[in-house]
């Protein structure tokens, strides 16, 4: 290890004080339930505490980290705000800097460099930006000027690197900035921070490179602390896990830092499952005697982890619904006619105000097996869809991300991506949730019925029991009958996205309800289902783990266990298994289907031989 090892929070704040008032910088490392979060609001209530006046910058990678720091922490020069919107605020006042700065990362890119990338026919150069500023949204429309958030990033870094002065003025306006989850920040923003910026602003880290589970994230910042840029403390306290669970993970940890329990009496358990049978349902696996005293209905305090949503679709029973927004064949050939005809002047010519059908017809690209067993099984769907005009499909934007939060297994919670649909999905679902719940008060300030009188309330009871029974009905059935009671009429923004969306609303409407209101579930935490790198800085009474790739080669548990493969997966995939275990306050299973001899092997080396068993299937 690099760092000092400290045993208590009181030691470490005062290690953290004395470095504050000397104006250096610092890292606190710690692992899994080392108490970070609480060490950096005790580092702020200790700097405003002697410092009343002076102006801090905490930044964090959620909104959901902002929200709760914010809540904890309401100091008035107090300035709290993911990475993104905190560098943007650095730079967006710099109006023709930023033109600059644009169209030169537009020509390093087009140049093969590492810059902005931009795909389209207009020369988007300085001239061009000239009467159009340049302005930072959820989405990208460079020949607009609107930048998102990787190029934020990128446009801030460039800036920094060549205006020294921009580095000076954040050191006048800030006296400390801290930093929330280090490790997942990316290179650039840390050279903004330690480089670009004067060595009199101080810059406080709080982090574990051991949970770096995002490709771009810096992980280690141990070359800084070896020019002794920065101090490092490590934390090997560990608040939240058994002994058991502690023992697993200090075993899978591989950079010298073992953590010992704080104030947890627990024993706890680990334990891995396997089966030989690789068609074993999930469901008999839970039929093992380790979960006899689990309640998988109860989803605060219980959590199955998969890798990707595709995996939880198929277990939570929303995969029709997923599979629409993450591979519906006709959306991924309209995408692949979508490239054709823009590489290719004369295809687009031939396109040109010509129904789906149509454009089909002048076979412009292969269907492919899955197209045509797809209109093979939905004729009905695929005559109607031939008329829709093909300009329409072509632009019409459907991704996973706009059905569930992450759905790209992204880092950021930016903002909520999801479309209109859902989200009107979402306030019917609420609606019933909360009036189900007598949570009224709630309740009234989504639904748009209006409540005068008694009668109305009697009324709203008879509808709302009523829209209990849903489950028999499809979601198109579900939207018409909230609008026609009035719980939750169509608004502008659901006939927009029909009007724009045409194809994907037929689509979803015709799934089945029941299967909204699993997603609905699993997004609010209701059951037990959730994606293992959502999980990360929460903790559970119990966790079981589901070891499987679900066709990611970014990550591979089987060369994890038997040590092989390439570096770098293998190490993104420790890292992901590290964060998974180390969410278990209690207990914690581990299922891997189909393990080889070395994978077994290594699993009763980290579990204990008596800890590991294979599952009979008891289909």
């Amino acid at each position: 290890m690099v760092g000092k090892t400290v045993d208590s929070s009181d030691e470490i704040l005062e290690h953290i004080k004395d470095y504050i008032n000397d104006g250096k910088s610092f890292i606190l490392k710690g692992g899994a339930g080392s108490g970070k979060t609480y060490l950096l609001v005790e580092t702020l209530n200790s700097i405003f505490d002697e410092k009343p006046r002076a102006h801090v910058a905490c930044v964090t990678f959620t909104k959901v980290a902002v929200n709760e720091i914010k809540e904890r922490c309401t100091f008035d020069n107090l300035d709290v705000s993911t990475i993104h919107n905190f560098l943007w605020e650095s730079i967006r006042s710099y109006k023709n800097d930023l033109r600059v700065a644009l169209a030169d990362l537009i020509k390093i890119a087009n140049e093969g460099g590492e810059g902005i990338s931009y795909k389209g026919d207009k020369m988007l150069d300085l001239e061009y930006f000239a009467d159009i500023p340049v302005s930072y949204e959820e989405w990208t429309d460079l020949e607009k000027g609107v930048i998102s958030h990787d190029d934020v990033l990128k446009i801030a870094s460039y800036m920094f690197k060549r205006h020294t002065v921009l580095g000076k003025i954040l050191a006048d306006k800030f006296d400390y900035i801290l930093v929330d989850e280090y490790q997942d920040t990316e290179r650039r923003v840390i050279e903004i921070l330690l480089d670009y910026s004067p060595p009199q602003l101080v810059i406080g880290f709080f982090g574990d490179p051991m949970q770096s589970i995002y490709e771009k994230g810096i992980g280690s910042l141990d070359d800084y602390v070896n020019r002794n840029n920065v101090k490092e403390f490590i934390r090997d306290g560990n608040r939240r896990c058994s002994r058991k669970v502690i023992d697993l993970i200090n075993k899978v940890r591989r950079d010298g830092l073992q953590q010992i329990p704080v104030n947890n009496n627990v024993e706890g358990s680990v334990t891995f499952l396997y089966s030989t049978d690789p068609d074993i349902a999930i469901e008999d696996v839970r039929q093992h005697p380790i979960f006899q005293d689990w309640d998988f209905g109860n989803g605060r305090e219980i959590k199955e982890l998969y890798l990707t949503h595709n995996l939880i679709s198929r277990h939570a029973r929303y995969d029709h619904l997923f599979q629409i927004y993450d591979k519906d064949p006709i959306i991924a050939y309209t995408r692949g006619l979508r490239q054709i005809v823009k590489d290719d002047p004369a295809a687009a010519a031939r396109i040109e105000k010509k129904t789906f059908g149509e454009v089909l017809d002048q076979g412009l690209k292969s269907r492919g097996k899955l197209f045509e067993e797809f209109i093979a099984d939905n004729p009905a769907l695929y005559e109607w869809s031939r008329g829709l005009s093909f300009d329409a499909l072509m632009k019409m934007y459907v991704d996973k991300d706009q059905l569930v939060e992450g759905g790209s297994e992204k880092k950021e919670n930016r903002g909520d991506k999801k479309d209109n649909l859902i989200k009107h999905l979402t306030k019917i679902q609420s609606c019933i949730h909360l009036y189900g719940s007598g949570n009224i008060n709630a309740f009234s300030e989504v639904t748009n019925f209006t409540i005068r009188s008694i009668a109305d309330k009697s009324r709203l009871k008879e509808l709302m029991e009523d829209l209990k029974s849903v489950t028999a009905l499809t979601i198109g059935e579900v939207i018409d009958k909230a609008d026609q009671t009035g719980i939750v009429k169509i608004n502008d923004s659901l006939t927009a996205f029909v009007e724009r969306s045409e194809y994907l609303y037929r689509r979803v409407r015709e799934v089945s309800y029941e299967e909204f209101i699993h997603l609905y579930d699993t997004e609010n935490g209701n059951n037990p289902f959730s994606t293992q790198h959502s999980v990360k800085g929460a903790e559970y009474d119990n966790v079981f783990v589901v070891l499987d790739n679900g066709n990611w080669n970014q990550y591979n548990f089987k060369a994890l266990f038997e040590d092989s493969g390439s570096d770098s997966v293998r190490e993104r995939t420790r890292k992901m298994f590290y964060v998974c275990c180390s969410r278990a306050k209690n207990n914690l299973v581990v299922y891997f289907p189909a393990p080889t001899v070395g994978v077994i092997s290594k699993a009763k080396d980290w579990f204990g031989e008596e800890h590991v068993f294979e599952v009979a299937d008891v289909k």
